[in-house]
């Protein structure tokens, strides 16, 4: 794992700022690549999805199918799970102590964000 930070943040009080780029930085350092080797999954998701609710739906499936589409011919394929404490992750998911994760959720600034985590035991 290298990691590689974010280059774009977006601005959630201006309906023009691009979106930013924290889960192409975080896929970039999981598999050791430069962001230039990583797509931008989320840079056309409308700025404003309260105006166009059922194209941002159709826009968030397309983002998730490139997702996994890119990450598949990479080798690679996502796990979804939501933390819960009382779960055995190894058992369950496949996920061992000191394994990377992806974490993502609200961030201070009241948008989604990703981050790298590590499980541990």
């Amino acid at each position: 794992m290298t990691p590689i930070k974010q280059t774009i943040l977006h601005n959630p009080n201006d309906p023009t700022s691009p979106r930013g780029n924290c889960f192409q930085a975080v896929i970039a350092s999981l598999l050791n690549k430069s962001l230039g080797e990583v797509p931008h999954f989320y840079e056309d998701i409308l700025p404003d999805i309260n105006k166009f609710p059922r194209e941002h739906a159709t826009i968030r499936w397309n983002q998730e199918d490139r997702i996994d589409n890119w990450l598949d011919g990479n080798g690679y394929y996502r796990i979804f799970c939501s933390w819960n404490p009382d779960v055995n992750f190894e058992e369950s998911h496949g996920i061992k102590p000191d394994d990377f994760i992806i974490l993502s959720g609200p961030s201070p600034r009241g948008i989604n964000h990703a981050i790298i985590g590590k499980l541990t035991g």
